[in-house]
């Protein structure tokens, strides 16, 4: 006679796993929100995110600047204002060549919509070989669709 063997189950098993999964979606329930969060701090709806913003579109527009590239920095300049950008960028004397800029100061409006901006440009004249620093004022202006937009490229200023 053939004996029947008792199978016992050990229960923890399915406890240990219910278990992980518990704590995996209690640790991870952050994550679905990051993306939300993340893009709520990118969009600009508080002056502190605006004012962090603004940094990045000068460095940008002056990046542009630097390798000549009139195109892509006018996509940054208010279309109501390009015309004026555009005369403004192509007065850059055509034997000078930006190599350094910094952003010395940013003046916000009370809002933070609105910036006056302080640059300095380090230029290299290659018929003269001599190095020219000045301070181009800016102005920009903040739109919730397209962000930082500049919209008045003028008023140079030798340095030393």
């Amino acid at each position: 006679m053939k004996q029947k063997s008792k199978t016992v189950r050990n229960a923890s098993g399915p406890v240990v796993l219910l278990g992980l999964v518990i704590i995996c979606l209690i640790g991870l329930q952050g994550c679905i929100f990051v993306p939300i969060l993340d893009g709520f701090n990118n969009s600009g709806v508080t002056s502190t995110q605006r004012a962090a913003k603004l940094s990045k579109a000068v460095k940008e527009f002056q990046d542009y600047v630097f390798w000549g590239d009139v195109e892509k920095a006018l996509n940054l300049a208010d279309p109501e204002h390009r015309k004026e950008i555009n005369k403004a960028l192509l007065n850059i004397p055509k034997d000078e060549r930006v190599v350094e800029t910094k952003m010395l100061s940013a003046d916000y409006s009370e809002d933070a919509y609105d910036a006056d901006v302080v640059v300095q440009t380090k230029s290299f004249n290659k018929n003269t070989l001599t190095v020219y620093e000045r301070n181009v004022s800016q102005k920009w202006v903040f739109y919730m669709s397209s962000g930082w937009l500049i919209t008045e490229f003028g008023d140079v200023q030798e340095v030393g």
